[in-house]
C-alpha cells in the first residue's frame, strides 16, 4: 500500500474517520492541521454513511450504533502529497487525548477516502472500484469489541482542554517510538479494543509498569503503589490509591501467572478487602480510570521539560519526606 498520493487536478481528497462510541453538542469545530470534528450527514444514501454502514455489517458488535459524528480532512490538487500516515496519526492524537480526558469507550476504527464519488481503499493506487478499509496496526487502526461498552460525551466546552491535551501528546512526541508516554499511552489504547476485562487489566497495569516503574527491578508492587499514590496525592487520599493499585497488581499477578478469571474466588477476596470493597465487573473500568488519571498527570509534567525519571526520584523524595514526617509526628505525640 502506498502512504503518498496525489490529487489529480481540479479534485478535493476527502478523508472521513468516524467516531465510534462519540457524541457531543458540537455541530462543527476546527481541530488544526487541516481536520475538522463535525456532525455526519443523516441522509441514508450519503456514500460516507454508506460505507459505515457496508463496514458495520461485516464487523458490527451488538453495542455498538451508528457513529454520528466523525473527523474529516480535505486535500486539494496542487498541494503537497497527502500521507496517510499522518492523517492516520493525527486522528489517533486526539482519540487519544479524548479518553485521557475521561472516561468513555471512543473508537476510530474506519477512514474512508473520498475523490469524486468513488470510495477506495485508502491510499492505494490504480483501484477504481470500491474497497472498504480493514483496521491495521500500520494505521494504529483499532477493532470495535464485542463487549458492552459507554459512550463518550464531549460538551463544547471541553474541546480547548482536548485540544491542549492533543498539543502536549505531539509536543512529547507520542507518534514516534522515542515518545516518552508511547508505550504507556499505547497500552491505555488497547485496553479500548480488549474483549475482556481480564485483558484489560492486563494492559492497563502494563501501562503502569511502563510508567511508575521506569527502570525499577525490585519491589515493584510496593514501588508502584506509592508512587502511584504520591503522585496523584492530594486530589486523591493517598491511603486508598496505594491500596486499590496494591490489588490492582495483585490481581494482575493471578491473571498471568494462574491463569484466573476476574470472577475466581481468590481475585473476589482482594476486591473484598477494598474500603469500600468492589465488584469484580466495575474493575476493568476503575483500573481504566486511575490509568488515565496518573498518565495525565505525568503529560503534565513531562510537557515542561521534566523525564519519567525525574519524576519518579521527586516521587521517590516525596515518599521518603512524608514518611519522615510520618515518624516524626509519631515520636512527639
Amino acid at each position: 500500500m502506498s502512504t503518498e498520493s496525489r490529487i489529480p487536478t481540479g479534485k478535493e481528497l476527502v478523508t472521513s474517520i468516524p467516531l465510534f462510541n462519540f457524541m457531543s453538542d458540537i455541530e462543527e469545530a476546527d481541530l488544526g492541521a487541516g481536520m475538522k470534528l463535525h456532525r455526519l450527514p443523516n441522509q441514508s444514501d450519503d456514500m460516507l454513511r454508506a460505507s459505515i454502514s457496508t463496514f458495520l455489517g461485516e464487523h458490527r458488535p451488538p453495542s455498538v450504533l451508528m457513529p454520528d459524528f466523525g473527523i474529516t480532512t480535505v486535500a486539494s490538487a496542487g498541494g503537497r502529497p497527502v500521507t496517510g500516515v499522518a492523517i492516520v496519526g493525527e486522528a489517533q492524537l486526539f482519540v487519544t487525548a479524548l479518553r485521557l480526558h475521561k472516561a468513555g469507550d471512543v473508537m476510530a476504527t474506519l477512514a474512508v477516502e473520498s475523490l469524486t464519488g468513488t470510495l477506495r481503499l485508502e491510499f492505494e493506487r490504480g483501484e477504481d472500484d470500491p474497497k472498504w478499509y480493514t483496521p491495521t496496526a500500520t494505521f494504529n487502526r483499532e477493532l470495535l469489541p464485542q463487549r458492552n461498552v459507554l459512550t463518550y460525551t464531549l460538551l463544547a466546552s471541553e474541546l480547548p482542554q482536548v485540544l491542549r491535551l492533543r498539543d502536549h501528546l505531539r509536543q512529547l512526541g507520542l507518534g514516534s517510538q522515542q515518545g516518552a508516554l508511547s508505550t504507556p499511552l499505547r497500552r491505555l489504547d488497547r485496553s479500548y479494543m480488549r474483549e475482556t476485562g481480564e485483558d484489560m487489566v492486563i494492559d492497563l497495569t502494563i501501562a503502569l509498569e511502563s510508567s511508575l516503574l521506569r527502570g525499577v527491578r525490585d519491589e515493584l508492587r510496593y514501588r508502584l503503589a506509592m508512587r502511584g499514590a504520591a503522585l496523584l496525592a492530594p486530589e486523591k487520599t493517598a491511603g486508598e490509591t496505594a491500596a486499590f493499585l496494591l490489588a490492582t497488581y495483585e490481581v494482575r499477578s493471578l491473571i498471568v501467572h494462574e491463569g484466573l478469571d476476574l470472577s475466581e474466588g481468590s481475585i473476589l477476596k482482594i476486591l473484598g478487602r477494598l474500603d469500600p470493597p468492589i465488584d469484580f465487573r466495575d474493575l476493568p473500568q476503575r483500573v481504566q480510570d486511575i490509568v488515565r488519571q496518573i498518565l495525565k498527570s505525568y503529560v503534565d509534567r513531562l510537557v515542561h521539560g521534566a523525564s519519567i525519571n525525574d519524576v519518579n526520584a521527586q516521587l521517590d523524595r516525596q515518599i521518603t519526606d512524608s514518611l519522615t514526617s510520618a515518624a516524626y509526628n509519631a515520636t512527639t505525640e
